[in-house]
C-alpha cells in the first residue's frame, strides 16, 4: 500500500468533490480537501494485495475511490469471497464504531484500486468542513443502507419459513440450504 501522489491525488480531490455536491454540501475549498485527505489517510494498492487479515485489528473502514476490494473468510483450507466494495462504497465500517474490534475478513484489492481509510479521527474533526460532513454523510448512508438490505432479507425469511418455522430456517431456505 503506497501513500497517494501525482494523478492518484488528483482523483481522489476530485472524487471528494463530487461527494461534497452529491450531500449538499457545496463546494469544497483546497483546504477543507487538504483536510479531509490528511484525516482519511488515502492509499493505493495494486491487484491482489492485503490491506487487512481476517482477525487483525479493526480502526478504521475503507472507502473505495477507485477499483475494487473483496472481502473474504477462511473455510476450511480454502478463502469464500463474501463481499465485493465497487467504487463509492465503504467496506470495513464496525472499525469506526467499535473499539477492541477485529476484522471478520480479510480485505484484498480486486483490481488495482485507490481508496480512503477511515478512522476514528475522521469523526472528531471539524463539523464546519464540508467535506468532511460530505464522507460522513456518504458513511451514515451506507449503514442504514445496509441495514434496510438485512431488515428486508430477514422478513422474507420469515416469510419463507415453514409455519412454526424460525427466520434461520428461511434464511436457510432463501441461502440454498434446503428445507
Amino acid at each position: 500500500m503506497s501513500p497517494q501522489g501525482g494523478e492518484a491525488d488528483a482523483t481522489v480531490r476530485e472524487y471528494l468533490k463530487a461527494l461534497c455536491r452529491k450531500y449538499g454540501a457545496g463546494e469544497a475549498t483546497d483546504s477543507h480537501l487538504d483536510e479531509l485527505i490528511a484525516l482519511a489517510k488515502p492509499k493505493r494498492a495494486e491487484a491482489g494485495e492485503v490491506l487487512m487479515r481476517e482477525g487483525d485489528a479493526a480502526e478504521g473502514a475503507f472507502l473505495v475511490v477507485e477499483g475494487r476490494l473483496r472481502a473474504s473468510v477462511r473455510a476450511g483450507t480454502q478463502d469464500r469471497v463474501v463481499n465485493e466494495a465497487l467504487e463509492g462504497e465503504i467496506i470495513g465500517e464496525a472499525g469506526i464504531f467499535m473499539t477492541g474490534a477485529r476484522r471478520s475478513a480479510t480485505l484484498t484489492a480486486a483490481t488495482p484500486t485507490t481508496y480512503l481509510v477511515l478512522g476514528r479521527e475522521l469523526f472528531r474533526a471539524s463539523a464546519s468542513n464540508p467535506a468532511v460532513i460530505a464522507a460522513e454523510q456518504h458513511l451514515l448512508r451506507t449503514l442504514v443502507r445496509r441495514i434496510a438490505n438485512t431488515d428486508a432479507l430477514i422478513t422474507r425469511a420469515w416469510r419463507e419459513a415453514a409455519p412454526g418455522g424460525s427466520a434461520l430456517d428461511g434464511l436457510s431456505m432463501l441461502l440454498g440450504g434446503g428445507a
